[in-house]
């Protein structure tokens, strides 16, 4: 099952172009590229599947998930907003971008998406 992480739309655009960058020593402090908190523990296994990453109504990146680990709070974003506890996804490699414009409607914060949306945009 793959996950989808919504951005919030106040984040700005550096701050999502890391996302898609490998961490570097001087990118470190501003984000990491490879984590991703929620502030929930997941009911199903989400190693081996996607997270996509949606920002202002559109699929705008995915990775492989590596594993996931819980966690007992964390902070995101540009602002280093609180995430409460629940389970940290870690990331292969940093996010690539989707071959197309995807809008998403639908999801909050989170949520659970069965299809890989990255093969359906080809």
């Amino acid at each position: 099952m793959n996950l989808i992480r919504t951005i919030p739309q106040y984040e700005t655009q550096k701050w999502l172009d890391l996302l898609f960058q490998p961490q570097t020593s001087e990118t470190a402090k501003d984000c990491d590229p490879l984590t991703y908190p929620f502030p929930v523990q997941f009911r199903e296994d989400v190693s081996g599947s996607y997270l996509y990453v949606r920002y202002r109504g559109d699929i705008i990146g995915y990775a492989k998930i590596a594993d996931v680990q819980h966690h007992t709070g964390d902070t995101v974003g540009a602002e280093k907003k609180p995430v409460g506890l629940g389970d940290r996804v870690l990331l292969e490699a940093p996010l690539s971008p989707m071959p197309r414009p995807t809008p998403y409607l639908g999801g909050f914060r989170w949520k659970y998406e069965p299809d890989n949306l990255h093969e359906k945009t080809l």
